[in-house]
């Protein structure tokens, strides 16, 4: 794949990051804080998996007016499925049923695996895409397996259930908080392609995609440690606290670690990617430090959703989305990629402090652990170019 399809692929998955939650109306996290707190929230949870094929289908026409033929129709069938993926997702980690979680997962990496190499050497681009709606397809079908044999009346009655307006309403009322963090939060960390590829074009959005996903590969420890936070945040709130604690520091340690290991793997990205991929590896270490900073912010998120104090989120995304539109249009032109990748840091910092603050005084240790990851990424940057 020649590094302008690959740019192609990123602007494409960028907008399915921005969709997906758009059009997942936080869904997924208002639903699962019905568990056992109302005395219909099965009902309430079988509505909800009708409102998200609802707003899957919106996805569909809108990726087919946007993109066209054929990626527009392929975006739409990836953008339903991911939907129902992440909906079903949450309903096992609610139900702290990690085994079908983890048998899914593996189950839609080996299609995603094997559907990709063929995908790419006979249809190139689209087979790509084509993979990802398998992997997605695949793992919302175990997962929605899983969750029929941890909860088997949530299924059973599903036919001859009654459904109501007064429960779509419910959810939605409840969800759109979530929703608003959920849209401003994507809006803050992915908008950043578009604008590149609008700036910059599709082949500096190569290099920078390649930059994120690869310093960001090891997020799904950050996303077990803080899924499994709401799960426990929602059925143990008098526990809550101490769980914090303990997840806060785990995820900083993971990150941390995980950012050194990015940062010494930088040097080795143009002999693994091949020499026209020579400033990735700036580009990659520079990038690497966000992580000492994502996983304590996503456990941060997860116990202040699960104590519905989306006004703390909404400000700490909403800043965060400022800083990185006006930064990258104001920057990017001037000092290109770099830019783009300091101000992600940035924007990841003042998040921080943000949610720091809003569970508890951020004090001299938050701030000055903020800067350093801040200073260390801007050294990376400006050093090893």
């Amino acid at each position: 794949m020649s590094s302008k399809e690959f740019g192609v692929f990123s602007y494409i998955y960028a907008l399915l990051d921005i969709f997906n939650n758009l059009l997942g109306a936080g869904i997924e996290v208002g639903a699962s804080r019905f568990f056992k707190k109302e005395a219909n929230w099965q009902s309430l949870w079988r509505h909800a998996v009708f409102l998200r094929i609802g707003f899957g289908f919106a996805g569909f026409l809108s990726g087919v007016l946007i993109l066209g033929w054929p990626n527009g129709y392929l975006f739409g069938l990836w953008h339903i499925f991911y939907l129902q993926d992440r909906l079903f997702y949450s309903y096992l980690n609610t139900l702290l049923y990690p085994r079908g979680i983890i048998v899914s997962g593996c189950v839609s990496e080996g299609v995603l695996l094997a559907s990709s190499f063929l995908g790419l050497k006979f249809f190139g681009l689209e087979g790509l895409i084509i993979a990802f709606v398998l992997e997605r397809a695949v793992e919302s079908i175990c997962l929605a397996g899983f969750v029929n044999q941890r909860e088997p009346a949530l299924f059973s009655d599903a036919g001859r259930a009654r459904y109501s307006k007064e429960n779509f309403t419910k959810i939605l009322r409840d969800s759109s908080p979530v929703w608003a963090v959920q849209a401003l939060a994507i809006l803050s960390t992915r908008l950043d392609t578009i604008v590149i590829k609008k700036i910059l074009g599709f082949e500096a959005l190569a290099f920078y995609s390649l930059a994120f996903r690869a310093a960001e590969a090891p997020l799904f420890l950050f996303a077990a440690i803080s899924d499994a936070s709401l799960a426990y945040f929602i059925r143990h709130a008098d526990q809550k606290e101490k769980l914090y604690e303990r997840n806060l520091r785990l995820s900083r340690r993971f990150g941390l670690a995980s950012a050194l290991a990015i940062f010494a793997f930088s040097f080795l990205a143009p002999r693994i990617f091949g020499p026209q991929y020579e400033s990735l590896g700036p580009l990659m270490a520079g990038y690497a430090w966000i992580l000492a900073l994502k996983g304590p912010n996503m456990v941060a998120s997860s116990f202040l959703l699960a104590n519905a104090r989306e006004s703390l989120l909404l400000l700490s995304s909403g800043l965060g989305l400022f800083l990185s539109l006006a930064g990258n249009i104001v920057l990017l032109p001037i000092f290109g990629l770099r830019a783009a990748c300091l101000l992600a840091v940035l924007n990841e910092a003042v998040v921080f402090l943000t949610r720091q603050m809003g569970v508890r005084k951020a004090g001299v240790k938050e701030i000055l652990f903020s800067s350093a990851i801040v200073a260390l990424s801007f050294l990376s940057l400006v050093f090893l170019s």
